[in-house]
């Protein structure tokens, strides 16, 4: 039911440490630019992007204060999650150059455009068959499988070229994975960078668990286009979906402190159909097991 990624709160490799400090030292003074840090997008997302949101939980909780009193007057007008950050980084720019506060608003408008713009994401039609056939002993044994959708940009546009499956452990309902250190030397080995993830429910329903989506939030907040792929075999409604979280998904998920499997409010609107993703027949998936 729910990929469960090693956080920081529990064991953390010495591998992922040092990256997290490289990244912090890299990134600008301003906090919020660690969302979109491009040296975070060539590493495994669950420790880096987890240790961020700690570390900016307060600021997601007052900018989703300010989201939820506008919605309540014009749920319209509301900005998106996206737009919320856009509008922070150009309200601090102002604040620090005066004399640019004029233009603050078309600023931030330009990078509220830039953010928004997903760029599309091409996948190979063999991925998920191929992904299953990796599972089916885990899939026979009523056992999670997941694996990290990897790739590179070509004109502007993500294609998923490799899906690596981690040293993991699973049940019926959740995957832990293991020695993340082995997975980012690989991406790094490869210029990979992490495009979403995929994992199978082997005796539920295709939908994003409550952990489902904290998962899919730790790689959508690090790269907008990131996508979350449900395998369901046993769902006969529909045994495979890829998904992307909402901006009510970002913006939920973003204040929400509970661990395990608990309630958000209208799950349902806190996910859609990933509609920016294209299924190709000539593109072509490499796989690589770590297990």
């Amino acid at each position: 039911m729910t990929m469960k990624l090693l956080s920081a709160e529990n064991s953390t490799t010495s591998a992922s440490q040092h990256d997290f400090k490289n990244a912090q030292s890299t990134k600008d003074s301003n906090d919020d630019d660690a969302l979109i840090d491009k040296f975070a997008l060539l590493r495994a997302p669950s420790q880096l992007a987890l240790q961020i949101k700690k570390n900016n939980n307060n600021k997601y909780l007052s900018s989703n204060t300010s989201l939820k009193n506008s919605s309540s007057s014009s749920p319209s007008s509301s900005p998106s999650f996206y737009e919320n950050l856009s509008a922070k980084k150009s309200q601090s720019s102002s604040s620090k150059n005066p004399a640019s506060s004029s233009s603050s608003s078309s600023s931030r408008d330009a990078a509220s455009s830039l953010l928004l713009s997903l760029r599309g994401v091409r996948m190979g039609a063999d991925l998920t068959k191929k992904f299953m056939k990796y599972a089916e002993r885990n899939t026979r044994n009523d056992k999670e499988t997941c694996g990290i959708l990897c790739g590179a940009l070509k004109n502007n546009h993500f294609d998923i070229t490799a899906v690596i499956l981690p040293p993991q452990s699973g049940t019926a309902n959740t995957t832990t994975t293991m020695g993340e250190e082995k997975l980012i030397e690989l991406q790094i080995s490869k210029n990979l960078l992490t495009l979403g993830w995929i994992h199978t429910h082997p005796s539920q329903a295709c939908f994003l668990s409550s952990i489902d989506l904290h998962t899919q939030f730790s790689y959508q907040v690090m790269m907008p286009e990131a996508i979350a792929i449900v395998m369901a075999p046993t769902d006969r409604r529909r045994t495979e979906g890829i998904f992307s979280l909402t901006d009510r998904g970002l913006s939920v998920l973003a204040s929400c402190t509970k661990s395990g499997f608990h309630e958000h409010p209208q799950p349902v609107s806190l996910y859609r159909n990933a509609s920016h993703v294209e299924v190709s027949q000539h593109s072509k998936t490499i796989f690589y097991d770590l297990r």
